[in-house]
């Protein structure tokens, strides 16, 4: 839009100027003045008459602007088709006149549709089936509020008319279906009720989203509701906040499972630290790190360490890898490295992160998970980072795909789709195929016998994962986010996922409940074939 600015600039400039020679004009045409004299009188008029023509061609030429290369139809800038399609009434007026298209899960079953419309009374209304459990993804459309969620992402092509054979009374937009499981989403929602959280759900061959939960949620009915929106606006819980893309999270301690695939990676497995009840201090700190409640657990390996969470031992781990190695793993699974805090705090979006033909899913906008290691990164702040507090950034879609990418036969890390039937996209290694084979066992090993044990007793899917307890906050808005991060069937592995519940306390007791829902779910859906062990 530069050349849009420079006209503008022009023209304000311009009228300014000659409207500054007619005063002084004026002025000195005032009684007791000093007339100018003919031929001065004529040189004036000579240059306001050129300066006229001048903003005219101006006014003609960002007009021209607007009309034929910002808005088309010799070309189109993106930006400004953006900004009109959110802030011109006129057009979605007009897209408001056109029926949208049907929005399915991946059954494509009218049953189970997320979006479609219903006659109540001889009119037609836009309905959403899922409500508040599926609104932070469907999301709503509204001549007043404008759109959000999918509604906004394929805005074009659910107003785009599917067959021009087809006479209506009203164009009718093309349907999409969605990689969302309808049941999977419904049930994920309830495990969330009336908690702050979220939930991911992603399946590890293909990268497509099969549930994407946050609480609380809100009805998309209430976006023509001016008094249930403001009351949406209004709540401290931010019910409109999308918390499995859009909000950072301490990731507490399944931050370790890519600790520890740094440390496989350099060959560090066998590698031993010690547990002490004074808890381990890193040099130049005079600041202790302790396991939960003082434990001392002893001489650790990492496959130990890993089952019993020791904090301690993967902050000697982080120091003696290194920020440069640690930030290059955390690199390789989508994080984003800076050399300082007042760098991490800038909140950016994602880029060229879903696996889709355009920049439609940018509207989802999935944040970017941060990491600080630098030249004045301190060894306690090292450390802390390794442990999954500090200035460890992550969201909870983030730590999905972290876990999808140490289930992937490969270890690598693909790219999340939300439409259905996508082929797989690469983003890249996310760690070596041999780091992934020995970090699995370390997992299912937490789900066995370690930190998530009860939760998943008598469970008919093998599970294999991390819990994790982030502390949050000082004072009066110091909270605990319990965290369980993992995949499903652990030797065969298809799904992976995420869950985070808001000042819950231990990721054992309150996440990892929630994830064995899920997996279950999934079990009795088919969304993953478990094979009996081999006796």
């Amino acid at each position: 839009m530069f050349i849009s600015r420079l006209l503008s600039w022009f023209i304000i400039l311009g009228f300014a100027v000659i409207g500054a020679l007619l005063l002084r004009a004026a002025w000195k045409r005032t009684p007791g003045s000093h007339a100018a004299t003919a031929d001065g009188s004529t040189r004036f008029l000579g240059v306001a008459r050129l300066g006229f023509i001048a903003l005219c061609l101006g006014v003609l030429g960002l007009h021209s602007y607007w009309a034929m290369f910002a808005a088309g139809p010799i070309s189109e800038d993106p930006r400004y088709a953006k900004i009109k399609d959110v802030r011109d009434q006129r057009e979605r007026r007009r897209n408001e006149a056109t029926l949208r298209g049907w929005v399915y899960d991946r059954s494509r079953t009218a049953d189970k549709a997320l979006c479609r419309y219903t006659v109540v009374g001889g009119r037609i209304y836009r309905t959403y089936p899922l409500g508040p459990d599926g609104a932070h993804i469907i999301g709503y459309t509204s001549l007043v509020r404008g759109d959000a969620g999918i509604e906004k992402a394929f805005e074009t092509k659910l107003t785009t008319p599917a067959s021009k054979s087809v006479v209506t009374p009203s164009s009718v937009g093309s349907d999409i279906q969605l990689s969302i499981d309808y049941d999977l989403q419904r049930l994920a929602a309830a495990q969330l009720k009336n908690r702050r959280g979220a939930v991911a759900v992603v399946k590890i061959s293909t990268g497509e989203i099969l549930a994407m939960v946050s609480g609380p949620s809100f009805d998309p009915a209430a976006v023509n509701d001016d008094t249930r929106w403001q009351m949406l606006l209004d709540d401290k819980n931010r019910p409109l906040v999308n918390r499995a893309a859009n909000e950072y999270y301490l990731p507490g301690s399944t931050f370790k499972i890519i600790v520890a695939a740094a440390a496989l990676e350099s060959g560090l497995q066998n590698q031993r630290f010690v547990s002490r009840p004074e808890g381990f201090t890193p040099p130049g700190s005079g600041r202790a790190i302790r396991d939960d409640e003082g434990e001392a657990l002893g001489s650790l390996d990492l496959a130990q360490a890993t089952e019993k969470s020791s904090n301690q031992y993967f902050a000697q781990m982080a120091l003696l890898l290194g920020s440069q190695k640690l930030g290059d793993v955390a690199h390789r699974f989508g994080y984003r490295i800076e050399d300082s805090p007042e760098k991490a705090r800038e909140a950016r979006i994602a880029q060229n992160l879903w696996n889709t033909d355009g920049k439609e899913l940018d509207a989802f906008g999935v944040a970017e998970s941060r990491l600080v290691f630098g030249p004045r990164t301190s060894q306690f702040d090292i450390a802390l980072q390794a442990i999954g507090q500090g200035f460890n950034q992550s969201t909870v879609l983030q730590m999905a795909l972290v876990a999808a990418a140490i289930g992937h036969p490969q270890g690598k890390r693909l790219a999340p789709s939300i439409e259905a039937e996508r082929p797989p996209k690469e983003l890249g290694q996310a760690l070596t195929p041999a780091a992934a084979t020995a970090l699995r066992p370390m997992l299912r090993a937490v789900v066995e016998r370690g930190t998530a044990a009860r939760a998943f007793a008598g469970c008919r899917v093998p599970v294999a994962g991390k819990t994790g307890t982030a502390q949050v906050g000082g004072g009066d808005r110091f909270r605990i986010d319990a965290w369980f991060v993992g995949y499903a069937p652990a030797e065969n592995p298809q799904i992976a996922f995420a869950v985070v519940v808001e000042g819950a306390g231990y990721g054992g007791e309150k996440a990892a409940p929630v994830a064995r829902a899920i997996v279950e779910q999934a079990e009795r859906q088919g969304l993953i074939q478990v094979v009996p062990r081999r006796r």
